[in-house]
Order: structure tokens, then C-alpha cells, then sequence
């Protein structure tokens, strides 16, 4: 006997894409966010006594303002990356990154192949800017994903995407 049972299945709705908008205001959010906060490190830095002429001339802010851009970054940042795959300003604007299978990616991958190398390839002195930019316009192409993205294995999606129900009829 062929008996035809309801059962609960879930599909996962196809991954709609953020929009290339959204991505660039998340991303000059966050920027603002961190700058302002790290501004507000360096002055206390320099206000503690340090003289901002000589730790300009002896290097000193080249090697500590990107590290407190970094620091500023992951501090803010590292609960949400780590739970849903968001920055404040992807929170905000309701996009996440999500790994090509859609999972929230590991955060210690996650930082490693998609912001460092956002972020440091830039620093390679004469390539890298080109490097960087020619990263950047990949957001232009079919799958609106930037240099950062393919190496991460990441892909940016609208937040509102998750697992739903659908109802199957099995034999």
C-alpha cells in the first residue's frame, strides 16, 4: 500500500544579494564609527604627554594609527561578525556576509581572508593600490562581489533571508 504523508521540509530561499548601495553605506557607516573612536584614542594618546611632532617625525603615528584602526574595528565589531556576520552598518542597513554555503562564516577566517586582505593589499607599495582598486570595481560584476569576497568564500546578502518552511507531499 502507497501511502502519501504531509511532512515538514525547509528549503533555503535563494540568497537575494545586497545591493551595491548598501554595501558602500554599511561600509562608510562603519568607517565613520571607527574614526571618530579612533580619533578619540590618538588624542588621548598624544594628550597623555606625547608630543604628536615628534612621534610624526620618529614614525610613531604611521605604525600606530592603522593598528588603531584595527583594534577600533574589532572591538566594536567582533560579537556581531561572530553571531550573524554583521558590522554595525550592516546591521543598520540589514545586510550580513554569509559564506557561499550559507553559513555566518567563522570570525577568525572571516578577519583574516576578508578584512586584512581588504585592508592590506593597499599597503603594497605600488601594486597594491591597483590591486585594491581593481578589487574593489569586481562589485560591479553579475555576482556583486569585490576581490575580498572571493578570497573569504563570502557573499553579501539582505539579513532577512533565513531557512523557510515549505510543505512537501513525499510517496
Amino acid at each position: 500500500m502507497n501511502e502519501i504523508t504531509n511532512q515538514r521540509a525547509f528549503e533555503v530561499v535563494a540568497d537575494e544579494l545586497a545591493s551595491r548601495g548598501k554595501r558602500w553605506l554599511a561600509a562608510f557607516i562603519d568607517s565613520l564609527i571607527i574614526i571618530v573612536i579612533a580619533f578619540a584614542l590618538m588624542f588621548a594618546l598624544i594628550g597623555l604627554g606625547n608630543d604628536p611632532e615628534a612621534m610624526k617625525e620618529n614614525g610613531a603615528l604611521t605604525i600606530i594609527w592603522p593598528i588603531i584602526l584595527l583594534v577600533t574595528f574589532f572591538a566594536i565589531n567582533w560579537r556581531h561578525l561572530s553571531k550573524s556576520g554583521q558590522t554595525i552598518g550592516k546591521r543598520i542597513l540589514g545586510i550580513r556576509v554569509i559564506t557561499l554555503t550559507g553559513e555566518v562564516p567563522n570570525v577568525w577566517s572571516h578577519i583574516f581572508r576578508r578584512y586584512l586582505i581588504f585592508w592590506g593589499i593597499p599597503l603594497i607599495p605600488v601594486i597594491g593600490e591597483a590591486i585594491g582598486f581593481i578589487g574593489i570595481l569586481l562589485i560591479f560584476g553579475s555576482q556583486r562581489r569585490c576581490l575580498h569576497d572571493y578570497v573569504a568564500g563570502t557573499k553579501v546578502i539582505k539579513a532577512n533571508n533565513e531557512l523557510q518552511p515549505t510543505q512537501e507531499t513525499c510517496g
